[in-house]
């Protein structure tokens, strides 16, 4: 039961993501075999989020454009030389982790991350329940290359 509920997330995370991005232009759910560049692994940004969308703290994270647009839906924006272009199909990795930011616990989520179709230093993030509703939650994510 649980890993449908998994599934359930992931495709409606899908779906949200090229919902957002539709308006700039469609979103390519696969990209051409070998594409994207290697990893070196090193962590170039991050974002420390509470649930309602502000910033904790974080590396190179835009703290003014930063922002949680609906229920369990947000946008991280980076800034700087490295965070200029973080999209996959430039060799950039990003890995989230829900996490509560303080010592006690939450419920669990599950998260996914999407490339910004007209912002290119940002990262769409849709987070749901287990039952696969939008839930506001915190997390850490770290964008890399």
């Amino acid at each position: 039961m649980r890993y449908f509920a998994m599934m359930l997330c992931l495709l409606a995370s899908a779906a949200v993501a090229q919902d957002l991005n539709e308006p700039t232009g469609a979103v390519s759910k696969d990209v051409t075999p070998g594409s994207i560049p290697s990893s070196t692994g090193q962590v170039l940004c991050s974002a420390a989020m509470n649930s309602d969308g502000t910033v904790g703290g974080g590396l190179s994270v835009d703290t003014g454009r930063t922002q949680r647009l609906d229920v369990g839906i947000y946008e991280v924006i980076f800034r700087g030389f490295s965070c200029r272009d973080i999209r996959a199909s430039r060799g950039y990795y990003r890995w989230l982790q829900v996490d509560t930011l303080t010592t006690s616990f939450e419920d669990p989520a599950i998260c996914t991350t999407a490339d910004r179709a007209d912002r290119i230093n940002g990262v769409y993030v849709a987070c749901f329940d287990l039952n696969g509703n939008p839930v506001d939650t915190s997390f850490f994510l770290f964008v890399g290359k």
